[in-house]
C-alpha cells in the first residue's frame, strides 16, 4: 500500500494493493499498434491466453478466460468483474470480499459486518466511500447482489436467501484440509505453540 490509506501491506482490496496493470507485448513482427484496453481481467486469465494464442486446448478446469480476442481487437468473451478476497492475518478488518469491473467497486468486511464502496472512475485513491450515501444506493445493492451470487456457490454460510450475513464473533472458517497439511507438515507446530 506504500501509505495510502495509512496501510502498509498487500492485505487490502483498494487499488493499491489489489490492482495489477496487465501489459502484454506482441511479437516485433505483429505490426499491431499499441492500445489500452478497459477490460476486467485478473491473473488467472494468462495462462488460457498463452495456450489459446498458442492453439492449445484449454483445460475444462481452468478458471481463466483467455483474451486472446480482447489482445486482436475482435468482440471476446471476458469476465463482467473480478472477484477477489483476502483472510484474516493481522486484524479482523483485513478479512474482506470484494468485486470490480475497475469502474466501481464494492468491498464487504465480513468480520466486522461493513461495506464500502467506490466509483473509480472519479476517485481512483477510493477517498469517498459511497456506500452510505443515500443517491448510490440502488448501485451499492447491484453490487452486493452480484457478490451474494459468488458467495452462495461457496455454501461457506457467508449468505442467506439472498443477503450477506456478517460473521462478526463467529469463529473463524478454516480449510476442511486443515488437520491434514498440519501433521504432514515437517514443521514441529506442536514444539512452536508450547514456547
Amino acid at each position: 500500500m506504500l501509505g495510502d490509506h495509512h496501510l502498509w501491506r498487500k492485505t487490502y482490496a483498494y487499488e493499491g494493493s489489489a490492482r495489477i496493470p496487465l501489459i502484454i507485448k506482441p511479437p516485433a513482427q505483429d505490426g499491431r499498434p499499441v492500445k489500452t484496453v478497459s477490460r476486467a481481467v485478473a491473473i488467472q486469465d494468462i495462462m488460457p491466453t498463452i495456450l489459446d494464442m498458442l492453439g492449445l486446448a484449454i483445460p475444462a478446469t481452468v478458471d481463466g478466460i483467455s483474451m486472446k480476442g480482447l489482445l486482436q481487437g475482435k468482440p471476446a468473451n471476458t469476465r463482467e468483474f473480478v472477484h477477489g478476497e483476502h483472510s484474516t492475518c493481522y486484524s479482523e478488518e483485513q478479512e474482506m470480499q470484494y468485486i470490480t469491473d475497475g469502474r466501481f467497486k464494492y468491498i464487504w468486511f465480513p468480520l466486522l459486518g461493513t461495506e464500502q464502496f467506490f466509483d473509480l472512475r472519479t476517485d481512483l485513491s477510493e477517498s469517498a466511500d459511497l456506500a452510505d450515501h443515500p443517491e448510490w444506493q440502488e448501485e451499492v445493492a447491484v453490487w452486493r447482489r452480484l457478490l451474494v451470487e459468488v458467495l452462495e456457490q461457496r455454501n461457506l454460510g457467508l449468505t442467506d436467501g439472498g443477503k450477506l450475513v456478517s460473521q462478526a464473533g463467529k469463529p473463524f472458517i478454516i480449510s476442511p484440509h486443515y488437520q491434514t497439511r498440519l501433521e504432514s507438515s515437517s514443521f514441529d507446530w506442536h514444539r512452536w505453540e508450547s514456547r
